[in-house]
C-alpha cells in the first residue's frame, strides 16, 4: 500500500509505503497491523489544505498550526 500527499497545486509532498526493503521518503512511517490504520508524519508540512491518496481513494485534509 502507498500513501501520497499532494498540496493544492497537485505537487506531491509525501510518499509513504509499507515496503520495509525500500523505506518511504521523505517521512518514514512504520507499518501498522492490518485493521489498525496507517499514520503519516505531516509535521514537516506547512499549514494549509492537502489531499491524501490511498490506492484509488483521494480525500482532502487540513493542517492547522
Amino acid at each position: 500500500m502507498s500513501i501520497e500527499i499532494y498540496n493544492v497545486f497537485g505537487v506531491k509532498q509525501i510518499i509513504s509505503t509499507d515496503n520495509r526493503e525500500h523505506p518511504p521518503t521523505p517521512y518514514p512511517t512504520p507499518a501498522l497491523p492490518e485493521g489498525e490504520g496507517v499514520r503519516v508524519d505531516v509535521s514537516g508540512l506547512a499549514a494549509g489544505v492537502y489531499f491524501v491518496r490511498v490506492g484509488n481513494i483521494m480525500q482532502r485534509f487540513v493542517v492547522i498550526r
